[in-house]
């Protein structure tokens, strides 16, 4: 039984993917970019 629900979630976000691929490749729906700016961390200096 958790095996099917888990694997109904996977076909889910697959079909939901699929949907949003095709309202973007037909000209539905704008692709939009939800990025956040760059910002510099002391984890990349190295000691």
């Amino acid at each position: 039984a958790v095996t099917a629900v888990l694997a109904v979630m996977v076909l889910v976000l697959l079909f939901e993917a699929l949907i949003e691929w095709f309202r973007i490749l037909s000209g539905r729906k704008q692709a939009t970019l939800q990025e956040t700016p760059y910002v510099a961390t002391r984890w990349a200096e190295g000691d």
